[in-house]
């Protein structure tokens, strides 16, 4: 099974001004390490996306949306752990 990593950015659009973790090995716990991210120091839309295996990243959820388009102009957008993210985020984000 291919080993698969999220990040969680606290501003999807400039990582540099706010909080990035990478490394996080499951989408659950990046769930729970963006939702630690206070409210109050929140001035870009956070998120949670994969790291492909060449460095890529995949936003996965943006700002409160999944833009299935743009995740399919990926070329990693078929592989199962991509598709995988993508159920699971729209499950947990309705």
């Amino acid at each position: 099974m291919k080993k698969v990593n999220f990040f969680v950015a606290e501003c999807m659009e400039f990582k540099s001004l706010g909080e990035y973790w990478v490394q996080i090995p499951s989408f659950e716990e990046a769930v729970r390490i963006m939702n630690r991210i206070p409210p109050e120091r929140m001035n870009g839309g956070r998120g949670i996306g994969i790291i492909t295996d060449e460095g890529f990243e995949i936003p996965i959820y943006d700002n409160g949306n999944i833009d299935e388009e743009f995740i399919n102009s990926f070329p990693e957008a078929s592989e199962e752990y991509v598709q995988e993210a993508v159920r699971k985020a729209k499950k947990m984000f309705k």
